[in-house]
């Protein structure tokens, strides 16, 4: 009896843990990640496996049952403490999410053994013979069942990066969620002999609201997702506004002075000075003329940076075909196809291929903007967007987006594809 209760404990505390691991996989380890996590699961390992026999022997079956399961989660959430840099809603989060996982299972693997007459059902679980055949039969199902609840929830838009509301409501949720399921599966298996069906019953119910609170987890961090990303885009593009109407005064300013400059340095002689000035002069004076005022300052803004790196922007611009767009969003629709492409392009070793394409002309009833360039980096793309390389994918894409959020407004769309260069299409209806 012993060695089947020593068996049945480690297998608990084992499957509680790889379910909570399904959840961890975009959290931050700590230093020396895996000797952390093998001692301490080793130690998680051996204490319950010891915990349980005289927990078991007390005979208060549902007291003893309900602080075994208990005292096994509370030492889970310190390994992941120990093994994961994370804020403590996020680790409990993780545990009761893995809890709630390692639940389902057990319940689902309980009513195939039972409801199936599997020979398992048969076994004398009380020898270790018996106990192993037992486990044995368990395992493909675990392993099928988490791969599953991983692909569901496991693997969703990362918890970690909301604010602490949002995470404190889903760990309160889940807590409060397992505690009930743990309190009445505790009292099921007190009176389990008396009738298999109820049991099953009562399984089946424990698993549809862990499963509830698993999808309402998942639908939650998916809504905070889109809202914080909508946030994202309506700042930058209250930002391109904002650098727009700044820089409009600016470069009147500096139109003027470089008109009124002009005319005097015809005036004297070109020396070196007179040269250097003239140099700087034509820097500022080199603005595109795009037929919509607008258009003409946003690419004035963009010029010093563009001179500094040595980038060269060839536009063929029809400016008036736009003409129906708002202030706002002509800042925010060419500030990020701009601000895209010159940050693909600075990174490039070679100054003559730092060249930037861009067109704007109305094709009968659209316009058509396209911008062309060369890029550095290896280029993927997941839902039309182009996915970074690097480890921090928090801010990545979100010009893009709201180049795309912009050309949805107008009724159009924006599609993007790379070859030896990288090219980015808007199309908008005019009506």
């Amino acid at each position: 009896m012993q060695n089947y209760f020593l068996i049945f404990s480690n297998m608990f505390s084992l499957q509680l843990i790889i379910g909570q691991l399904l959840y961890s996989g975009k959290m931050m380890r700590r230093d020396n990640f895996r000797p952390r996590a093998v001692l301490s699961i080793l130690a998680v390992y051996l204490i319950s496996s010891v915990l349980y026999v005289p927990l078991y022997y007390t005979g208060l079956w549902f007291l003893s049952n309900t602080l075994y399961y208990l005292l096994v989660f509370l030492m889970s959430v310190l390994v992941l403490f120990i093994i994961f840099d994370e804020p403590w809603e996020s680790i409990i989060l993780c545990a009761s999410c893995g809890y709630l996982t390692q639940h389902v299972a057990a319940q689902i693997v309980f009513v195939i053994s039972n409801v199936a007459n599997s020979p398992v059902t048969n076994l004398d679980v009380t020898t270790a013979i018996g106990a192993f055949f037992s486990i044995l039969f368990q395992i493909p199902f675990y392993l099928a069942i988490y791969l599953l609840f991983y692909y569901l929830f496991g693997n969703k838009t990362r918890i970690f990066d909301y604010d602490a509301s949002t995470r404190r409501k889903l760990v309160m949720l889940s807590i409060s969620t397992l505690l009930i399921v743990e309190v009445l599966s505790s009292i099921r298996d007190s009176f389990s002999h008396e009738s298999i069906i109820l049991s099953i019953i009562s399984r089946l119910f424990s698993m549809q609201c862990c499963l509830f609170i698993l999808y309402l987890r998942t639908h939650i961090i998916d809504v905070s997702a889109k809202e914080r990303e909508s946030a994202l885009i309506r700042q930058l593009y209250h930002e391109q506004k904002k650098n727009y109407e700044i820089g409009n005064e600016v470069i009147e300013l500096i139109n003027e002075k470089c008109h009124d400059l002009k005319h005097r340095l015809s005036e004297i002689d070109y020396n070196a000075a007179g040269a250097e000035l003239g140099e700087l002069i034509s820097l500022y004076d080199s603005t595109v003329r795009t037929g919509n005022q607008t258009l003409d300052n946003i690419f004035a803004q963009k010029n010093p940076i563009c001179n500094k790196y040595g980038i060269r922007i060839s536009p063929m611009i029809d400016g008036e075909a736009i003409s129906f767009m708002e202030v706002g969003d002509i800042c925010s629709l060419f500030g990020n196809i701009l601000d895209n492409a010159i940050e693909a392009v600075i990174k490039l070793d070679k100054q003559s291929d730092r060249i930037i394409s861009i067109k704007l002309q109305k094709k009968n009833s659209m316009v058509v903007i396209g911008c062309d360039n060369y890029y550095a980096e290896k280029i993927s793309f997941k839902n039309g967007i182009p996915v970074t390389s690097k480890g921090d994918t928090a801010y990545h894409g979100f010009g893009l987006k709201s180049i795309k959020r912009t050309a949805q407004k107008y009724g159009g769309t924006m599609t993007a594809n790379a070859d030896d260069m990288f090219h980015l299409t808007v199309i908008i209806p005019v009506l």
